[in-house]
């Protein structure tokens, strides 16, 4: 009976495994079938994934070009004069020792007496680097137009040499001016009664009024180290060009007296005295010259907000106009500067409040109300290299 019964096992055995084989080799065949499936759809959504970050990255690229077409037409509006310093500044090489090959390639694009300035100025400060070797060891090269032009150096005589002469020859109605001058070295208050005059700087009749034009500063700024050593930087400062009389007698004053136009007498003596007022508080329109000359003259006493240099272009729309803020008390800051990334202030109560960017994308604004006593700071985020960098100052009392 057992020999008649195993053979029979051993054929259900058979069965089973061969049953099981084929279930086995079937789970498998689905097995694969789901992976190769899985790797199908893996292999679509990388591709799709690879379709997606390529569209961002063009989408990311038209935006970035975008914004750089922003931007330029932002200065071309706030620029009137983007043609000519595009022009000026792509000059050739081969010509940058002929005066008169320059003031052809200048009269490509320069029809009005402003223009024509325009040119000559962005060109100097462009193309002319300050002497500081000869400014710190007293030794002065040769600062005639024909020595400037040659060397491509030069103080501030020599600017103003080669601007008049450049000037002369593109029929401008210019001179050139020296005088007493707050740049590097001055300290509020500094007297300059019993000292010479330290600088030169150039006058252009523009539709009929004579304006100041200073292409040494417009070049650069300066500042003095621990051994009284002059260390320069070159970077294009539009503030120095085309400034009123009023304006410019607050870092500006000439030798002859003649040149200084204006209603009420400014001596010396008064020079001193004025205001310390950074040209930018005028240039971005915080205040109007006319009105702190008139405060000195009526001999108002105002504190006025610290304002800084600013990289790029800004108009104050709508900030106080005296130093001092009362604590509980409301105010406006409307900042147009369409190359900023942000706004910010900072008080002594807290962390930094972020202005909110109006619809035109170009200025912001913010409502403040102190609550402590302490100082109040404005600061610009560039959208370059800059950084975060400090453009107003305030106390609050």
């Amino acid at each position: 009976m057992l020999k008649l019964l195993l053979p029979i096992f051993i054929l259900l055995s058979f069965s089973l495994f061969s049953q099981s084989k084929k279930e086995l080799n079937y789970q498998l065949s689905l097995k694969e079938k789901e992976l190769e499936e899985q790797k199908l759809i893996r292999l679509e959504l990388e591709e799709k994934l690879a379709k997606t970050e390529k569209k961002l990255r063009y989408k990311k690229e038209q935006f970035r070009i975008i914004d750089k077409e922003l931007i330029w037409l932002y200065d071309v509006i706030n620029n009137p004069y983007a043609t000519i310093d595009n022009h000026v500044r792509l000059c050739p090489k081969s010509i940058k020792e002929d005066a008169d090959a320059l003031v052809e390639y200048f009269e490509e694009v320069t029809e009005s007496d402003i223009e024509k300035a325009r040119a000559i100025y962005v060109w100097l400060t462009d193309n002319i680097g300050y002497d500081v070797y000869s400014i710190n060891n007293d030794k002065y090269g040769d600062n005639s137009a024909a020595g400037v032009l040659r060397s491509k150096k030069s103080v501030c005589a020599g600017f103003a040499a080669l601007y008049e002469y450049l000037g002369l020859k593109m029929g401008l109605d210019i001179r050139q001016v020296s005088g007493f001058s707050k740049g590097v070295g001055y300290e509020p208050g500094m007297s300059f009664i019993g000292t010479d005059s330290d600088h030169a700087w150039n006058m252009i009749k523009i539709d009929g009024e004579w304006r100041v034009f200073d292409a040494t500063w417009g070049e650069g700024s300066g500042k003095l180290d621990k051994n009284g050593k002059l260390h320069s930087n070159k970077e294009f400062d539009e503030n120095w060009f085309n400034i009123s009389p009023e304006e410019a007698i607050f870092t500006h004053y000439p030798d002859d007296k003649s040149l200084i136009l204006l209603e009420s007498n400014i001596s010396l003596e008064d020079f001193g005295r004025l205001p310390n007022i950074n040209i930018s508080t005028f240039r971005s329109k915080l205040l109007k010259a006319e009105d702190v000359l008139g405060d000195y003259i009526t001999k108002i006493q105002t504190k006025y907000p610290v304002i800084y240099t600013p990289h790029a272009l800004v108009n104050v729309v709508q900030a106080p106009k005296t130093k001092t803020l009362t604590k509980g008390q409301a105010y406006v800051f409307d900042i147009y500067a369409p190359k900023a990334l942000n706004i910010y202030l900072y008080d002594d109560d807290g962390p930094r409040r972020v202005f909110k960017r109006n619809l035109d994308k170009t200025s912001f604004a913010i409502q403040y109300v102190p609550k402590i006593e302490g100082q109040l700071r404005i600061s610009i985020e560039w959208q370059n290299s800059y950084g975060n960098l400090v453009f107003l100052e305030y106390e609050v009392k």
